[in-house]
């Protein structure tokens, strides 16, 4: 109760964040920064993954989680999601952008697209990625032939993942910087004993689109052979 809607199309106006008041009181504090986060009240149409979801219809699902929180002092754009990824929630890709008209700011919200996706072409691997510093628990498991398209949680933090062949061992862990498209930012991946590698790792623009891809090398790159293989000395057992 008391919280603002704004339908789809409308706008809100919202009053300057006050200096003064408590917060004013303590000068070891900063100057508050004004911040907003949205989220869809009451559901929302579906969509394909590829172009964001659908867009703010009606519908019986229950509102999603906040987004994240979107500095009104600084123009730019941010892309996050909302919604909870399953079927009756599905995402949601949502582009903020905070744009200074004269003497305000105003934050402009639109479907936005996914600015990252995770590719496996391989017919055989299954891969796990996950944010650096994470648990198992909140890794992203690909099959063969699967994609995964998402956004980073904190658009103000760096954009990394790390990632493995499942069943390779924690050993065997890559770290992918998606900031950057050359290739010393991407490594390709091993399995315990073989010195070459099992996927073979690229990182592209495909439109908006940073895309990881891994796929199976040549069938006469592959070594077989578990003599002198740094990565089988690093690998440890790891269940399917």
């Amino acid at each position: 109760p008391g919280l603002p809607r704004v339908p789809a199309g409308a706008a809100l106006a919202i009053d300057a964040v006050p200096e003064s008041g408590l917060l004013g009181t303590v000068p070891s504090l900063r100057p508050p920064t004004a911040m907003v986060s949205v989220r869809i009240a009451g559901g929302g149409g579906g969509g394909g993954a590829e172009d964001g979801g659908g867009g703010c219809g009606s519908g019986g699902s229950a509102a999603t989680p906040w987004s994240v929180q979107l500095p009104l002092s600084a123009v730019g754009d941010t892309v996050f999601s909302l919604g909870a990824g399953s079927r009756e929630d599905p995402f949601r890709v949502v582009r903020a952008s905070v744009q200074l008209i004269g003497a305000t700011m105003f934050i402009v919200l639109v479907k936005g697209r996914w600015p990252y996706c995770i590719e496996n072409r391989s017919q055989t691997h299954a891969v796990a990625f996950q944010l650096p510093g994470g648990d198992a628990a909140h890794e992203w498991r690909l099959q063969p032939c699967e994609r995964r398209y998402f956004v980073f949680p904190d658009p103000d933090a760096p954009r990394q993942l790390v990632g493995r062949i499942f069943g390779a061992g924690e050993g065997l862990v890559s770290r992918f910087q998606f900031h950057d498209l050359s290739p010393e930012h991407t490594q390709d991946l091993y399995i315990p004993g073989h010195s070459t590698p099992a996927l073979k790792v690229g990182l592209r623009d495909r439109g908006a689109t940073r895309v990881l891809v891994l796929r199976d090398p040549p069938p006469e790159a592959h070594d077989a052979s578990t003599s002198n293989s740094p990565a089988s000395a690093a690998a440890a057992a790891e269940s399917p």
